[in-house]
């Protein structure tokens, strides 16, 4: 995904629990709803082709599936575009991927290959319209010959277009993906109080929330919190909280913009006359808004660096 909170989904998305909450809730799959997610386990999703060209899958994770079919493996990919040859990308991570298998031994006691399923979550601004077979995308051949043609859908998550409906309660992906949809100060109020009340024991998942909320509200609402910001609003009563988050959040975008104006005084002070003396650069750091407004006109035609300061 190519927003910033593209280092959230995958660090949560790396932790098994998000990974069995996905798979039970999103897939429609009553076989898959009944495996024994405590097996689950995350594999290399590096690949080296025979031509030796080095490929990689997003995220790979594998559970017991039983027999006969051993493990099973999932391939995730995230995207916040569409890509119209997402199902040939798809086909070709789950070769390559069986290629990996067969070479490495890992293969069932009748020699076949484990399964392989594939996942797309998008959460782009507009609808998917890429085919998620490949079948559609490959020209069709003609007198039965399709039938020798390849095969294969991978399941595609538009987490946009999913209806409140779909997310169920007591699932930490469809938490995540209210997450992303959250449209407004008291929803996100509202959500961080529900992380807070649900991971009260998980700490390692807490800040991987926190992580997407920091960019969350970085992204679309101009706040500059971080994530141990956010951390740690989660661990106070956001009751009150919810009441000053967005006053307290535009108070750091206006101090984050103060303090990027000052280092361009900074700078433009530095190439112009030499190396500051540590009390202009005192000066500038507590200067007011209108102050670096003023001197930074002033800049504009002193000849010594006493004529940007002059009252």
């Amino acid at each position: 995904m190519a927003r910033d909170y593209d280092a959230g989904y995958k660090l949560l998305f790396a932790m098994p629990e998000m990974m069995r909450d996905l798979l039970r809730e999103f897939t429609r799959s009553d076989w898959l709803r009944a495996l024994d997610y405590s097996t689950l386990e995350r594999v290399s999703g590096n690949y080296v082709a025979d031509n030796m060209r080095q490929r990689a899958s997003d995220m790979v994770w594998r559970v017991d599936a039983g027999d006969p079919w051993g493990h099973l493996y999932v391939l995730l990919e995230f995207q916040s575009t569409i890509d119209r040859y997402m199902a040939p990308r798809m086909a070709a991570y789950t070769a390559l991927l069986h290629q990996e298998l067969v070479r490495a031994g890992q293969v069932l006691p009748d020699r076949r290959v484990p399964a392989a399923l594939s996942i797309v979550l998008y959460n782009g601004d507009t609808p998917w319209s890429a085919c998620t077979n490949i079948r559609d995308v490959v020209v069709s051949l003609p007198n039965g010959l399709a039938a020798c043609q390849l095969h294969q859908q991978h399941t595609l998550l538009d987490i946009n277009r999913l209806s409140e409906a779909q997310l169920p309660d007591d699932n930490l992906a469809a938490l995540l993906f209210r997450i992303e949809r959250a449209a407004d100060y008291d929803t996100v109020v509202s959500l961080m109080i529900e992380c807070r009340t649900r991971l009260r024991h998980e700490p390692k998942l807490k800040l991987a929330f926190a992580k997407t909320f920091a960019a969350l509200l970085c992204g679309q609402r101009g706040s500059v919190l971080t994530p141990d910001q956010v951390f740690q609003l989660m661990e106070v009563d956001m009751q009150v909280v919810g009441a000053n988050l967005q006053r307290f959040t535009h108070k750091l975008r206006e101090e984050a913009r103060q303090e990027g104006e000052a280092r361009m005084l900074q700078k433009q002070l530095a190439e112009r006359f030499g190396p500051l003396q540590t009390s202009v650069v005192q000066r500038i750091e507590i200067a007011t808004p209108e102050e670096l407004e003023r001197w930074g006109i002033q800049l504009l035609r002193a000849e010594v660096i006493e004529d940007v300061f002059r009252a």
